[in-house]
């Protein structure tokens, strides 16, 4: 059998290769192939594959669907359609360590008459078929293991000229990765297309031949063939694991497909198109299908596939009703091992009953592609109940799925106000106010500790759910929140004083102003207990020059022996820096004269800064405030601070003031408006201004570069034995289309043209010298500084190199008379830093060698014995300095392949 397979190829339709991960570094890998089965491909069937592991190691592996029709003990595939038969070929793997592995398997030949494959001629018989997958093996106690997605709609369909066509390979990943569809030219070999492959869309293209795929649901959307035949297509299939918010890629898939477009009088059902949607753990999902078809003969059926169907086959039901139209049902119940950071795709068939004249069953079909992401469900049964400026929230144990092997643990969020309402699936707590107050939570209750009085307070609680190794530091992966909680709301009595103004009245350096209020706790059973707790009563008012007190020093205090009597609850703290530091206070309540009862939450003077740009100011302002600033009024003077007019109102914490004029002064402070949540504080606006500051505008815009040429007198220089130092001469012109405000340039030099360039000057003037070198060879780069010191970048670098010299004469005579008794190179020579340098006997024998430039060789040969009078030849190589490091050159410069010397002794 495996002789006639080396003979006969089959001819491949299309394919691919799953695997699953079955032990450490072990995988069960499946090869599927979709292969013709009339006329001389009966005879090539394959019933055995060579499979490439990607590891240096090849294997030969059976067929294994099927039965066994020849009786061989090899199972013979299996028919699904019309001279389309499914091969599955299943083997066993243990990779030798952890790295990145490319499975393939390579065979000959295509099917014939692939119109976008091979110029379409007939071509197509003689391409291989190839197809591969990429195996990102990472360390498991950190990554997880990972297991391919398969694609469970076969890569075999048809379409109608003028006709939409769509299709979707119904792709699922296990492990609830993320996968990613783009198109790719089918291959014969590794990194190899096959030959001149179009796409579909190109074979009579134009405005009504689109071929696209949609890279998150891999559905191919044909609008519309234009030219009966068949085609082949590729798919890639990258799958990545979301790790702490990275995408981390584990692996690819390629899908060999085959469309195959006819030419009938029918048109393709209409399925009422579904819109995605997302459900709770436990709850059950339920759709209501439906499809018509324009031809009123053609009867309609509907088929459902995917991963809840296939994976879960007790907890889905499929109901339908063929007919025109026709009808269905599809339910799933959902339970907590369900849950995934991505979705399960569902795909949705509508498919006619079209028979051509010939009696070939040749149905069109229309699919709707549905993403359904079942999330954790809401904790339930949260309360909320107050101890002082505590809050203890306790909901309902256990939770719902709390045994899942996702569950971690359960995060708090609170926010000012209540009345948010429910929550769906997808909700966005921070854009609703919304903070963490508490995390890592793996019990039923949480105590916020500290709370500011004055605000009514809404609490909700989330479940996370996440992968993780069990190795130390491993990163989290597949992270999913459930739908949060319904809202406990709560409200503090006011049993501390509460700050209401902290605001700048005068600013100075030292003897600026601040007026401070507030509100004295509430007398009451519920917060003070005038009774319980006496008189005398005392406020203790600290502050300090910072954003928070700790404690600070104190300002002010204040009493009174009855509570009634509470009524002076402002001062205008004076004798401050306000011009250069925000000012801080909380206030600390005091009864039965020295019995702190409860203190304040710090609050700042809104302090503001400024940033200078061009024809523009950027004013940024921070505040430490427990009640909450909703809007800001910008005040602005433009003759220095006398009269301020209101400039705008905005309501986050910067200002950009843009149109105005550079070196002019412009004054600024800003006025907060805000409140606390309680009800009976609410409509108790809070008004509080920020310390005054002014700034100027300045040119911010770097100019434009200069353009830079260089020049030297190197190739002048020659064997001149006075000049022993080098000068470059740089020129360049200033663009004065950005450039009017030029007052200097900077010069920058680097040796080797490498990253770092050393600043060696600045003029004022179009030149520069580089003087006094020891080389020609450098680079440089010059940059444009205007009078605000904004300095251009770097323009074209240019480079300049050596010229060197070094000439080897041809006559040499060592006979000792003190005149030309050692063989040197004419001096001097320039610019060479190292030789290789060897000479050789007419017959090839080598005589002396030597590194140094000045060579100095003196007629021996390697023995030490006189070199006799002829002819010798050198070659070699002369090592000169550039920016690029040392380049060699062949000797003798300029010619190369070497030269001869002729030695004489007898002059």
């Amino acid at each position: 059998m495996l002789y006639v397979c080396a003979l006969h190829a089959t001819h491949y339709r299309a394919g691919e290769i799953y695997y699953e991960t079955i032990g450490p570094q072990t995988i069960r890998l499946t090869i599927v192939t979709y292969s013709k089965v009339s006329d001389q491909s009966a005879a090539a069937d394959r019933d055995s594959l060579l499979l490439n592991w990607g590891d240096g190691t090849q294997e030969l592996v059976l067929r294994s669907n099927g039965p066994d029709l020849d009786f061989n003990g090899i199972p013979d595939g299996v028919i699904i359609g019309d001279d389309v038969k499914l091969n599955q070929y299943t083997a066993v793997h243990t990779y030798p360590g952890v790295a990145t592995y490319v499975v393939s398997m390579l065979d000959q030949n295509r099917i014939d008459d692939i119109i976008n494959i091979a110029g379409g001629a007939g071509g197509s018989v003689n391409i291989a078929f190839y197809v591969e997958d990429s195996i990102f093996y990472r360390d498991p106690n950190i990554f997880g293991s990972n297991s391919s997605p398969v694609l469970f709609n076969p890569p075999i369909d048809y379409a109608n000229v003028q006709d939409t066509f769509l299709h979707n390979p119904n792709a699922y990943d296990a492990d609830g990765d993320s996968l990613v569809f783009s198109l790719i030219s089918p291959l014969q070999a590794p990194g190899l297309n096959v030959p001149a492959y179009v796409n579909p869309d190109q074979i009579i293209p134009g405005a009504n031949n689109n071929f696209t795929i949609d890279p998150r649901t891999g559905e191919l959307l044909w609008a519309t063939p234009q030219q009966v035949g068949i085609y082949n297509i590729a798919i890639l299939v990258e799958e990545y694991r979301n790790f702490d918010g990275v995408a981390v890629k584990m692996g690819t898939v390629i899908r060999d497909m085959q469309i195959i477009v006819v030419n009938e009088p029918n048109d393709p059902p209409q399925l009422a198109s579904i819109a995605d949607t997302c459900i709770t753990a436990g709850d059950t999902l339920v759709l209501n299908l439906s499809a018509t078809d324009p031809n009123s003969s053609d009867v309609v059926t509907i088929s459902a596939n995917g991963a809840p169907i296939i994976d879960f086959p007790d907890r889905t039901a499929f109901s339908e009703v063929p007919g025109n139209p026709a009808l269905a049902t599809f339910a799933w119940a959902t339970v907590c091992s369900d849950i995934s950071a991505g979705e399960y795709q569902l795909i949705f068939k509508a498919e006619d009953d079209y028979v051509s004249l010939s009696g070939t069953p040749i149905p069109l079909v229309d699919i709707e592609s549905f993403l359904v992401k079942v999330v954790p469900p809401p904790p339930k049964g949260l309360l909320a109940a107050t101890f002082g400026n505590d809050i203890t929230l306790t909901w309902d144990a256990p939770y719902a799925c709390e045994t899942s092997d996702a569950f971690q643990y359960f995060t708090v969020y609170r926010r000012y106000g209540c009345g948010v309402g429910s929550f769906g699936c997808n909700a966005d707590l921070i854009s609703l106010g919304y903070e963490v107050v508490g995390t890592n939570i793996t019990a039923s209750s949480f105590t916020d500790i500290d709370v500011p009085s004055g605000h009514e307070y809404s609490y909700i609680v989330v479940a996370e759910f996440f992968n993780q190794q069990a190795s130390p530091n491993a990163p989290s992966y597949n992270a999913v929140s459930s739908v949060p909680s319904d809202e406990a709301c709560v409200v503090l009595p006011l049993v501390d004083p509460i700050i209401t103004n902290v605001d700048v009245v005068s600013t100075d350096a030292s003897s600026g102003e601040v007026f401070v209020r507030w509100r004295r706790p509430l007398a009451d059973s519920t917060a003070l207990d005038t009774l319980a707790e006496v008189g005398p009563y005392r406020f203790e008012i600290f502050g300090e020059a910072a954003f928070t007190p700790a404690p600070g020093t104190i300002r002010n205090t204040s009493s009174s022996a009855l509570y009634a009597g509470l009524i002076d609850t402002f001062f205008t703290d004076n004798g401050l820096n306000t011009q250069s530091s925000p000012q801080s206070y909380r206030v600390d309540f005091y009864t039965r004269d020295s019995n702190k009862f409860s203190q304040s939450l710090p609050a700042s003077s809104i302090y503001l800064s400024i940033g200078a740009q061009n024809e523009a100011l950027n004013l940024t302002w921070q505040e430490d405030v427990p009640w909450n600033n909703t809007s800001y009024v910008i005040y602005r003077s433009l003759d220095n601070g006398v009269v301020f007019d209101s400039l705008t109102t905005v309501t986050t914490a910067s200002y950009l003031d843009t149109g105005l004029i550079n070196d002019s002064n412009y004054c600024y402070y800003v006025e907060s408006y805000g409140a606390y949540t309680l009800a009976e504080l609410a409509n108790d606006t809070l008004i509080n201004k920020s310390q005054r500051i002014c700034g100027i505008p300045i040119d911010t815009i770097p100019p434009c570069p200069p353009a830079l040429s260089v020049s030297n007198d190197c190739d002048l220089v020659g064997n001149d034995l006075g000049v022993f130092r080098f000068d470059n001469r740089l020129e360049w012109t200033q663009d004065n289309g950005c450039g009017e405000d030029v007052e200097s340039f900077n010069i920058y030099v680097s040796e080797d043209g490498g990253s770092t360039y050393d600043l060696i000057g600045n003029t004022s003037d179009l030149f520069y010298t580089d003087f006094s070198l020891l080389s020609f060879a450098r680079c440089y780069v010059v940059t444009s500084v205007d009078g605000f010191g904004n300095e251009s970048l770097t323009g074209d670098t240019v480079c300049v190199e050596n010229c060197p010299i070094y000439e080897l004469p041809n006559t040499f005579t060592p006979n000792g008379d003190g005149q030309n008794d050692l063989y040197t190179p004419r001096m001097p020579y320039r610019f060479i830093e190292s030789v290789e340098f060897r000479i050789y006997h007419s017959w090839g024998n080598l005589v002396f060698e030597t590194t140094d430039p000045d060579i100095n060789w003196d007629g021996s040969v390697l023995s030490g014995a006189e070199a006799s009078e002829g002819v010798y030849l050198y070659e070699g190589k002369a090592y000169v300095r550039t920016t690029s490091g040392l380049q060699a050159i062949d000797l003798p410069l300029g010619a190369g392949n070497g030269g001869f010397i002729h030695l004489i002794r007898s002059q």
